[in-house]
């Protein structure tokens, strides 16, 4: 089953992604976290995750890109968190890359094959987001061809998915599926 949940900061998304894999699992609950440790309190802050996530079940795997190299069991269930930084460490690699709309159709591209194959890998998918496009500004270049990739991937994953949710002021919204 592949389960997509978007919100805003401290929405609650993690936290129902997290009660889905539990209520789903009969296998390892996995937790592919994409955070890169850029300094030292990144470093401390991805040490207590992975310390609470291990209290809770889950085997953490960091991965920060090319997600679909990580070899899973069939009997897994897995937490993906989140696509916007796995969508950023993707396309900002190299900040001399022209971010045209061939460069955001070839990461769109690129990140939901990952997901997908990921969600044939293991048993259930569970795909964490987050809302950016509601704030009315106008970026710089890069800035809007992420809040595009990162759409459009929304789009494809509700699209694909059995459950597609938003959690937004303390609500979750099902716009796909039904409760559990």
């Amino acid at each position: 089953m592949l389960i997509f949940i978007s919100g805003g900061v401290r929405s609650g998304k993690s936290t129902l992604g997290e009660q889905f894999v539990k209520e789903l699992a009969r296998g390892r609950k996995v937790y592919l976290a994409t955070s890169k440790p850029y300094d030292e309190e990144m470093e401390r802050r991805i040490v207590k995750h992975q310390k609470s996530r291990e209290k809770e079940g889950f085997t953490t795997i960091e991965k920060s890109e090319n997600i679909s190299e990580v070899a899973f069991q069939k009997e897994d269930t897995v937490l993906l968190d989140c696509l916007g930084t796995l969508t950023s460490n993707e396309m900002f690699y190299d900040y001399s890359i022209d971010f045209n709309d061939e460069f955001a159709k070839k990461i769109t591209e690129k990140i939901f094959k990952n997901i997908m194959e990921i969600d044939k890998k293991v048993q259930n998918l569970v795909v964490i987001s987050n809302e950016i496009f509601s704030d009315g500004n106008t970026y710089d270049k890069a800035t809007e061809k992420y809040i595009q990739v990162l759409g459009k991937l929304h789009i494809q994953l509700a699209g694909a998915s059995e459950k597609a949710i938003e959690c937004a002021y303390g609500f979750n919204i099902h716009h796909k599926g039904g409760a559990i």
